[in-house]
C-alpha cells in the first residue's frame, strides 16, 4: 500500500503532527488504528492493508522466534523508545 508506507515517511519526517512523540509504543498504536479504521470503513481487508509480512520480517532481523508484537521486539533489541 503505497499511501501507507508516504504516511509512514510523513510521519518520520515530522512525528509530532501524527502521534504524541516520537516513540515505537506511539507509532504502533497510531498504525493500528489507521489500518483498523481502513478496513472498518472497507477500504482494504487485513490481507492488504501494507502491513502483511512485516513482524516475520522484524523477526527474521532480530533473529527471533519471540511471539511479542513487532514494536515490543524493536524495543527489547533497542532498549531506546525513541528509535525512528
Amino acid at each position: 500500500m503505497k499511501e501507507l508506507f508516504t504516511l509512514i515517511q510523513k510521519i518520520k519526517e515530522n512525528p509530532v503532527i501524527y502521534i504524541d512523540k516520537p516513540s515505537i509504543t506511539c507509532l504502533r498504536s497510531f498504525l493500528s488504528g489507521y489500518i483498523d479504521s481502513l478496513i472498518t470503513l472497507g477500504f482494504t481487508d487485513i490481507n492488504s492493508c501494507g502491513m502483511e509480512g512485516f513482524q516475520e520480517w522484524v523477526q527474521e532481523r532480530a533473529k527471533t522466534n519471540v511471539t511479542q508484537s513487532w514494536d515490543g521486539i524493536i524495543l527489547f533489541g533497542s532498549g531506546n523508545k525513541a528509535c525512528f
